[in-house]
């Protein structure tokens, strides 16, 4: 038997903090961020890093589904969200340099 059990790596705790999510910042008097980070407070991190006070943000929600983003905008105008940055709007994606 060997000593790696991927169902009990996935519930490790070390293993889920290190998991990118993506995350959809509304702002508060600009469009919407998409951010892909380590958890909300990183997010947070990237969104001042790239925007500085430019954006504001009022909600931070995790995106499980790019079902819940605008198919209209958004999707067809977004990066990369599966790598750590900014994925929307474009312009922004190298902030996120590890």
């Amino acid at each position: 038997m060997s000593a790696f059990d991927p169902l009990r790596t996935l519930e490790d705790a070390l293993y889920l903090a290190s998991m990118l999510a993506p995350y959809w910042i509304e702002c508060v008097d600009a469009p919407g961020v998409g951010i892909t980070a380590q958890s909300e407070a990183d997010a947070l991190a990237l969104l001042q890093e790239a925007f500085g006070s430019g954006r504001s943000p009022r909600k931070v929600s995790r995106v499980h589904d790019a079902t819940e983003l605008d198919q209209n905008h958004v999707v067809p105008n977004m990066g990369n969200w599966l790598k750590r940055g900014v994925w929307y709007p474009l312009g922004h994606e190298n902030v996120a340099e590890f």
